[in-house]
């Protein structure tokens, strides 16, 4: 496993990082967020949808469960937050999906971590003022880690 930490002093910073995401994202990948309740996780997946060249207002799945999107790559979003029992996963044929090179980002992950196929990337998110965040990126493959890499060679160095 690799470990990155990177910090965004605003909203447009955060922006670009996800947007940074979506841009190196493959086929298939499964990222985790993990943060609590206002910490962003919806916004990140907004802009890694913008760079995904969804154009579709992205939402919070909270009371669906999944939302899917058409962009450069199908993208599924999903939240956990609202999940009783874990096996409620099972039903939603998540393996296939990304077997088939649908992108999967799901929030709460840490809730559901094993009924979810393997996580590429994991992203914990920590507000540090109302705009500032810490995102601690964790690569658990090598498809995670090649895209931590992509993310790492476009992002400033100072953060």
């Amino acid at each position: 496993m690799t470990e990155h930490l990177f910090t965004s002093d605003s909203e447009q910073s955060t922006r670009e990082f996800g947007i940074r995401i979506g841009r190196a994202i493959q086929p298939g990948t499964v990222v985790a967020l993990i943060g609590t309740l206002g910490s962003g996780k919806t916004r990140l997946t907004q802009a890694i949808a913008a760079g995904l060249e969804i154009t579709q207002p992205v939402v919070s799945p909270t009371y669906t469960l999944c939302v899917p999107y058409s962009g450069r790559v199908a993208l599924l979003h999903m939240d956990a937050y609202r999940i009783k029992h874990p096996e409620e996963v099972d039903e939603l044929d998540l393996f296939d999906l990304v077997n088939d090179g649908t992108v999967l980002i799901v929030e709460w992950a840490d809730r559901v971590r094993q009924q979810l196929p393997d996580i590429d990337l994991s992203i914990e998110i920590t507000p540090t003022s109302h705009e500032s965040r810490q995102f601690v990126s964790t690569a658990h493959s090598p498809t995670g880690q090649q895209l931590l890499s992509l993310i790492l060679t476009s992002w400033p160095q100072d953060s």
